[in-house]
């Protein structure tokens, strides 16, 4: 309601008398009106004045009051000279409106304010004529948001106060930063209710969300001139969908064109896209348990092999993902293997035996043939020198090789394996002649003959320390021991109970793990008798025999045969050098005659 004052002007005594007008209007929005009321006032500031007022009278546009006469008395500072009341004023089409309000009063008289008068033109309050939204159908709640598809429609409801007014609908999307996109617009005539199909290319404006909210505005409009706007909310959602996702798989180090289990690799290349706007954000790879990111990449090598699936998952801006796959054949591969290389002292026949004059390589292994298409390679050198060739075909490795070696020397074997991946070597070592003890003048070996000067230990494993009650070195073996000259030094002191029979037979006590003084055993002329050794009992430690050779003793076709306990026969060996010697069968047969007196010793290891 709207109340205001509209001054006035006294012809005299203005300094004493004011006169004025305060009115008051009430909207009907309904009717598109307004009632008006208005009173005219004239005031004193000397309330003992008093007179008689003449055509008092007050109107509002044409509606004017019966003119009459007041007797002014102040009883509260002013008195009410004309009164209008309930005077209803209708609104223009648009809601607005403007009255003129007036007042009057004659008085005459020195002590009276003589003509008063005051009016204005007043605008009264606007009554909104704009159509009101009542509803948007069927997106009006956000717990049941409309699905776009591209052909579903929104329809406002709105009621308009006139038929004479025209409309404007426009339908605008708000995405959740609360910048508001225009994206269509239509005009329409008396026809709100008609439907707007919602077009999909408004999802674009929300790439990073399912949903949405939107607005419709009806403008409503008297001619040209626009009267107001209705607002009211809606909610759409991104329908369901899944982003499109595929594989460019390209092999990396293959052999003839098959993945190789362990070094071929992978060149991926994923193609995504999504829908209604949002982007791919993310590319996550699996192969073989290892991740990958990024939409192309390089793999490391494939551990797995058969059939290895590559799958690749894409998030998009939304967070919904797709997933690809695609599955590759990868052939197993390890690499080239020798199960057994063994490199033993032979005949020349390859029989095995530790005092031959040859060495026997043997090979076996595997390789992966990889369909064929991976081929293998096996050679041997032995001391660097020229590789022999193993047979390698299908997949397996066998070969054995023999080659004539010093009995004396010791050979380092190589054995290479290569295919088209990887190289496999090995080495060993050949031994000399496998004797237990060695003795030289400048050198004392286990388990062969040395070249080296000094000590030497051929045996995988030899024990040095106590044996029984006395200090000194255990050799325990079922092979003869075989030692050089040693001159006039003795192994060990000690004593032996024995005693030379008149058959040649040497009988022999116990030990007691002592080492016993050298004995001799003397031969003369060309006598070629056994020795024979009768242990009793058959636990010996060591017996060191000293057979001392006459002049011109023959023993070159002949055999020394000693005779340990009833089961065990050793033959007699002396220093390969000292007068010379060969293997024949199982033999040891001298190959030179003595040609002055000497002196041999040697010792016998009885396994105890």
């Amino acid at each position: 309601m709207a109340e205001n004052i509209i001054n006035g002007t006294v012809q005299q005594n203005s300094g004493i008398f004011s006169f004025y007008i305060s009115w008051s209007a009430v909207k009907n929005e309904s009717a598109n009106s307004s009632t008006v009321s208005a009173t005219a006032y004239i005031t004193s500031t000397d309330t003992s004045k008093t007179f008689t007022a003449t055509n008092c009278l007050i109107s509002v546009d044409s509606e004017v009051s019966t003119p009459k006469t007041v007797s002014v008395a102040y009883s509260s500072g002013k008195c009410i000279i004309a009164t209008i009341s309930g005077i209803t004023v209708s609104h223009n089409t648009d809601g607005t409106k403007a009255v003129t309000i007036s007042a009057i009063l004659e008085a005459s008289g020195s002590g009276t304010p003589g003509r008063c008068t005051a009016s204005q033109t007043v605008s009264l309050d606007t009554i909104s004529r704009a159509s009101t939204i009542t509803s948007v159908s069927p997106a009006t709640s956000s717990s049941s948001p409309m699905v776009v598809n591209g052909a579903n429609a929104l329809t406002a409801y709105f009621s308009s106060k006139s038929s004479d007014f025209t409309h404007k609908k426009q339908f605008l999307f708000q995405t959740k930063s609360s910048a508001i996109t225009s994206l269509t617009q239509t005009e329409e005539k008396n026809k709100a209710t008609s439907p707007f199909v919602v077009p999909t290319e408004w999802l674009n404006a929300i790439p990073s969300s399912l949903s949405a909210r939107g607005r419709v505005d009806i403008h409503t409009y008297s001619g040209t001139s626009k009267i107001g706007t209705s607002t009211k909310y809606f909610f759409l959602k991104v329908p369901s969908y899944t982003p499109s996702a595929s594989l460019s798989v390209t092999a990396n180090n293959t052999l003839n064109g098959l993945y190789v289990q362990g070094h071929s690799r992978v060149n991926v290349s994923v193609s995504a896209s999504s829908q209604y706007g949002a982007g791919i954000t993310t590319y996550n790879t699996n192969i073989c348990s290892v991740g990958y990111q990024g939409s192309s990449f390089t793999s490391q090598p494939i551990t797995a092999s058969g059939t290895v699936s590559i799958t690749t998952t894409v998030t998009d801006t939304r967070g919904i993902t797709a997933t690809a796959t695609k599955a590759i054949t990868v052939e197993p591969y390890s690499a080239p293997y020798l199960s057994s290389f063994t490199v033993s002292r032979c005949n020349s026949d390859g029989t095995l035996n530790n005092m031959g004059a040859y060495i026997k390589i043997t090979v076996t292994g595997g390789y992966s043939t990889v369909k064929g298409a991976n081929t293998a390679s096996c050679t041997v050198s032995v001391n660097k020198g020229s590789a022999k060739t193993i047979t390698a075909a299908n997949g397996s490795i066998s070969g054995t090789i023999i080659q004539s070696a010093s009995v004396t020397s010791m050979y380092t074997v190589e054995c290479t394996v290569t295919d088209k991946f990887n190289t496999v070597t090995q080495s060993k070592t050949a031994p000399t002649v496998s004797v237990p003890m060695n003795i030289g003048s400048n050198r004392i070996s286990f388990g062969g003959i040395s070249s080296a000067q000094g000590f030497s230990v051929l045996y995988d494993t030899i024990g040095l320390g106590c044996e029984g009650t006395t200090q000194g070195v255990t050799v325990k073996s079922t092979l003869p021991l075989h030692c050089g000259e040693v001159s006039s030094t003795k192994i060990s002191t000690g004593e032996i109970a024995s005693s030379k029979t008149s058959s040649g037979e040497l009988t022999c006590t116990k030990l007691n793990g002592r080492l016993p003084p050298t004995m001799d055993l003397i031969f003369s002329g060309s006598a070629t008798t056994p020795i024979a050794l009768t242990a009793n009992p058959s636990n010996y430690d060591f017996l060191l025999v000293t057979v001392k050779l006459g002049s011109n003793v023959s023993l070159c076709t002949g055999i020394i045969p000693v005779s340990i306990g009833a089961s065990e026969t050793h033959l007699v060996a002396d220093e390969a050098s000292y007068c010379g010697y060969k293997i024949s069968g199982s033999t040891l047969v001298r190959g030179t005659t003595n040609s002055s007196s000497s002196t041999v010793k040697y010792v016998f290891g009885v396994r105890v």
